[in-house]
């Protein structure tokens, strides 16, 4: 499975999910509270006053029920000894707030990240210079042996693989070649 094929599960499986699913899941999640009795209240008012005065409300509300669900996790989170004694409960939601937790990254450092490992490792680009190139000959030979095996194997796009590739190669292999003279092809007697 791909990460496309994933997606189009994904969304095939949104589409078939109703929209009472998806209210039910987020009010057993808590997040009905502020919402629904906001609406609800607005609903019922009659001017615009009563209506921010609802939000007003609402918000206060839900601010206590946030405030109360808080120190219920507190309390659960002590009793499993998640939070050391002694320690407020502020000191320890906020305690990395502080904490950098990525570092802005300048061209100047790439750069100088860059140079030194290349100045640590002088030697794999070298190497990959040193290596001879095979000639024109020893390329079409590789290419012919290449065809003969995905000859024998039947399998339709092995046997395009190396026409397509020597399509690719063959003009830049010519190109390196001058044409002879027929005179180079007699000998004398």
């Amino acid at each position: 499975m791909d990460i496309f094929q994933a997606l189009e599960m994904f969304s095939a499986s949104w589409k078939t999910t109703s929209k009472e699913v998806i209210h039910n899941c987020f009010r057993k999640a808590g997040f009905e509270h502020g919402l629904a009795r906001t609406a609800s209240t607005l609903e019922a008012c009659d001017s615009v006053e009563d209506s921010e005065e609802a939000i007003i409300a609402a918000h206060a509300l839900s601010e206590e029920n946030d405030q109360a669900g808080l120190e219920e996790a507190r309390r659960h989170l002590e009793s499993d000894g998640a939070i050391p004694d002694g320690v407020a409960l502020d000191d320890f939601l906020y305690a990395d707030s502080c904490v950098i937790a990525t570092k802005e990254v300048r061209d100047d450092s790439i750069v100088q990240d860059v140079l030194e490992n290349t100045e640590e490792d002088p030697g794999s680009d070298t190497d990959a210079e040193d290596v001879e190139a095979p000639s024109n000959h020893e390329v079409l030979d590789a290419i012919d042996v290449l065809r003969c095996y995905a000859s024998s194997t039947w399998q339709h796009d092995a046997m395009q693989s190396p026409w397509a590739y020597e399509r690719t190669v063959r003009p830049h292999l010519m190109s390196k070649q001058t044409q002879k003279k027929v005179t180079d092809y007699f000998q004398r007697k």
